[in-house]
């Protein structure tokens, strides 16, 4: 998913928005693939379990900063959740096996990445009152993801 980062941030910066949605869609699949597999070969890698969520981050953290310039989400809000992965991810990667992720912190994910795919939903493909249905969803999501991240950081840290 780092790989494919760098394309989706050029994508967002020129408005291209069906293939953004795209890459986001193909780099969240990869991600849920990834992580079935290696819990169903009963696969751990200490290098995969700190780079995989760092990859995470990367891979969200640039379209969550274009949705703030496109002002449909609060700066502070992005500023939050920013601080949030730093913070698990430093306290995870000290882990020597990368840290298990929370169940609040796989759901935080989930949410993460279904609001983003609301997001960048392209206009185009769809009647418009429906898009902003999809928009009050999308605002859902991502204020839900955003309480998750707190909650699940505050269990980290007190937990750990």
């Amino acid at each position: 998913r780092i790989f494919i980062t760098f394309p989706l941030v050029i994508a967002l910066t020129i408005d291209f928005l069906p293939l953004a949605w795209l890459i986001l869609l193909i780099g969240s699949f990869t991600d849920f693939l990834d992580g079935w597999l290696a819990r169903k070969a009963e696969v751990s890698n200490p290098w995969g379990a700190k780079m995989d969520p760092l990859a995470d981050k990367i891979f969200t953290i640039g379209p969550f900063i274009w949705l703030a310039i496109k002002g449909i989400i609060p700066i502070w809000a992005i500023w939050l959740l920013v601080s949030r992965e730093l913070i698990v991810s430093s306290w995870r990667s000290e882990q020597i096996k990368g840290g298990p992720a929370s169940l609040l912190g796989k759901t935080k994910t989930f949410l993460q990445i279904t609001c983003l795919l609301i997001f960048l939903w392209p206009p185009s493909w769809n009647v418009v009152y429906i898009f902003d249905q999809l928009n009050n969803l999308g605002l859902i999501c991502f204020w839900t993801s955003l309480i998750f991240s707190i909650i699940s950081s505050m269990n980290y840290l007190r937990i750990k």
